[in-house]
Formats: C-alpha cells, structure tokens, sequence
C-alpha cells in the first residue's frame, strides 16, 4: 500500500521491491520516468550527497542521481550520474530499493543503488551538472541537511547491505 506525502509540491508515493521497469510508460495522462540514484558510502561511514540543483525538489539535499538515458542500464546510469554530478567515480552494485516520486505532472520511479567507490578519492568532490553542491556526511550530519526519511531510510539500507559483504 502506498504512502503518499506532499513536499513541496512533490508526493512519496512509496517503496517496491521489484525489479527495473520500462524505460518510460504512461499512466493515464501521467508520465512515468526511470531514474537512478546512487548511495555512496566511504568506509568512515560518510555518506556522499548532493544539493540539488534542478527538480526534482531543487535546492533540497539528497543523494546523486537522475533519469536513465534511453539505452542505459540501471548500472550504467547510476555510475554515469554520479561521476556527472559530483566527479567521484563508482561501480554501481545492488539495488537497495525502488522509490516513486510524483510531481510537475509525472511520476519518477526511482532505483536507488548501493554504489562502491573505484579508486580511493584524493580530492573532495565537486559540484557538477545540475547538483548545486555536494559533499561528504556522516550520521550526525543528515539530520542539518534536512534529509527526507525516505532518504535516510535508503542510506539505513544501503549501510546494513553494505555491512553483511563478505570482507
């Protein structure tokens, strides 16, 4: 059963655990969109967001990401968004969950992506595309960056799948 909740214009419309859609589909008269967004963690725990610079919920904190190209996989579009938005490069792993976003007459099925980093970060990241700025955060953090519990409850999920690999 779906939750819905109005932010800022914007409703969650709740969580699926299946696997990826169309690319694009229409529901009734609204659109549905693919879109991908990447949950990096360091090994200190720091968890990689952006401030987004465009809608969906632009000037809002969140994780990089965005739509899936025509042609893309999941994984390729994860990695792709990522690097585009913040500079750091990932390999893209499992899906940790499947989130619908509504807003501005469409529907954004959302694959969020528990993402590893691929070469150690000697730099910070940079703010790139359409992510306004973009950081490192650590648990204590989230909560000053005004983060969705939709949000947070993805970066709870992709640090408990992240702490059951195998070392």
């Amino acid at each position: 059963m779906a939750r819905e909740r109005d932010t800022a214009g914007w409703r969650f419309l709740g969580r699926s655990s299946r696997g990826p859609g169309a690319r694009c589909r229409k529901l009734g008269a609204v659109e549905t969109r693919l879109a991908v967004g990447g949950v990096v963690l360091r090994d200190d725990g720091a968890v990689l967001l952006v401030k987004r610079g465009r809608p969906p919920r632009a000037g809002t904190w969140s994780l990089p990401g965005g739509k899936v190209e025509a042609g893309e996989s999941i994984a390729e579009a994860v990695v792709r968004e990522v690097l585009e938005e913040t500079g750091v490069r990932v390999q893209a792993g499992q899906v940790v969950s499947v989130v619908t976003l509504a807003g501005e007459g469409a529907l954004y099925e959302i694959h969020e992506v528990a993402c590893e980093l691929v070469e150690a970060q000697v730099s910070e990241p940079r703010a790139g595309d359409d992510a306004a700025d973009v950081c490192w955060a650590h648990a204590e953090d989230l909560a000053r960056r005004g983060l969705t519990r939709e949000v947070l409850e993805v970066i709870r999920q992709a640090r408990a799948l992240r702490s059951c690999r195998p070392a």
